[in-house]
C-alpha cells in the first residue's frame, strides 16, 4: 500500500500556504529574537578570566623519613590542596600582593580552585571585568599558596617526630639484640 495519497499531498500544500501567507510575521519575528539577543550580548559587562597551573609536589622526604616510608613520596590530596588555595590565610598573603582594598573574603569569591583528573596539578582561576587583574589576581593566589605550602609546620612536625624515632630505633635494636644474646649464653650454660 501507498501510504502518500493524495489526501497527504493536499495537507503539505495547505502547510506551506499558511507559511506563505504569514512569511512576514514569521520573518519579523525571527528578526526581533536575533536583535533582542545581540542587543542583550552588548549590554553584558565583559568578564575576563586569568588562569595558572600549580604542580604539587609532596614535601620532600629526608634520609631519617626515607628509612621509614617507602621509596616514593606519599600522593598528593588535590581536595586538601584546594582547601588550603582557598583558605583566608592564602587570599590575606595574595590581597597583600595585589594591594587590594577589600578583604581577603570578597578576593575568594571570584576564585575557582579545580583538580586535573589522575595529575597532581591545579587549576586556579580567577573571573574579574578587569583582565589584568584576573591574570594578576590568579597569580598572586597561586605565590600565596606557594609560600604558605612550603612554611606546613603539621607536616615539617610530623617529620621530625618520624625522624626520631627513626634515630632511636638501632639503639633499641642493639639493646634487643644483647639480651638475645645473653639469654643465649645463659641457657647453653645450663
Amino acid at each position: 500500500m501507498d501510504e502518500t495519497g493524495p489526501g497527504q499531498a493536499g495537507d503539505l500544500r495547505e502547510y506551506l500556504t499558511i507559511i506563505r501567507g504569514r512569511k512576514w510575521t514569521i520573518i519579523l519575528v525571527t528578526l526581533l529574537v536575533i536583535g533582542s539577543a545581540i542587543g542583550f550580548s552588548y549590554l553584558q559587562t565583559p568578564t575576563y578570566t586569568g588562569e595558572t597551573r600549580v604542580l604539587v609536589e609532596p614535601l620532600p622526604t629526608n634520609q631519617a623519613t626515607a628509612a621509614v616510608t617507602t621509596v616514593y613520596p606519599p600522593p598528593v590530596n588535590l581536595e586538601t590542596e584546594r582547601e588550603i588555595v582557598n583558605s583566608l590565610p592564602v587570599a590575606a598573603l595574595a590581597q597583600e600582593a595585589l594591594d587590594f582594598e577589600g578583604s581577603p573574603d570578597e578576593l575568594l569569591e571570584n576564585l575557582s580552585v579545580e583538580g586535573v583528573i589522575e595529575t597532581e596539578v591545579l587549576v586556579i582561576s580567577y573571573t574579574s571585568a578587569d583582565a589584568e587583574f584576573a591574570r594578576d589576581a590568579a597569580n598572586a593566589i597561586a605565590n600565596g599558596y606557594l609560600n604558605s605550602a612550603r612554611t606546613k609546620p603539621v607536616r615539617h612536625s610530623g617529620q621530625r617526630a618520624i625522624a626520631s624515632r627513626v634515630r632511636s630505633t638501632p639503639s633499641t635494636n642493639r639493646s634487643l639484640n644483647l639480651r638475645r644474646t645473653r639469654k643465649r649464653r645463659s641457657r647453653k650454660r645450663t
